[in-house]
């Protein structure tokens, strides 16, 4: 993501599904975006962003620690030259499983039946990370979809 194999103004539109999320530039990652676009297009870039300011006195989680901060995507991403930018956070809740559990809890729990139940856990019960079961994970995290647009002048 941070150096993609493509020629300058090469796409019309750019998607990214969890990918930059775990991307340690963002920066650049957004720059190769912008890059690769042509003039006019489009990305929409779904990851989960941190809402607040992570205690540096905490072992985080390695993924954690490269979310991007939620209230500087915006002006990162103007600072690069996008336009039309739109930050969904609509679906931005990280206790989906928890709302699946409870709306299909059939189903869910045929399926807890044949998986592993240490999968099921934060970060496969690490107890390094135990102190994130008294968090409210909706209060540090989010998960949005970032649309953006090249200037057509570009």
């Amino acid at each position: 993501i941070e150096a993609p194999p493509f020629p300058d103004a090469f796409a019309d539109v750019v998607l990214s599904n969890g990918g930059f999320c775990l991307v340690p530039d963002k920066d650049v990652a957004f720059q190769q975006v912008h890059r690769i676009l042509k003039p006019g297009g489009r990305m929409a870039i779904s990851c989960t962003t941190v809402k607040c300011t992570l205690d540096p006195s905490l072992p985080w989680p390695s993924c954690m620690v490269v979310f991007m901060p939620l209230a500087t995507v915006e002006s990162r991403l103007s600072a690069l030259g996008f336009e039309d930018i739109q930050v969904d956070t609509s679906n931005s809740r990280m206790d989906i499983w928890d709302q699946v559990k409870s709306e299909n809890k059939d189903q869910v729990d045929e399926f807890a039946e044949l998986e592993d139940k240490s999968k099921l856990t934060i970060h496969r019960g690490d107890p390094r990370f135990d102190f994130l079961k008294q968090m409210d994970m909706n209060e540090v995290c989010a998960r949005v979809t970032i649309f953006a647009r090249k200037s057509a002048s570009n």
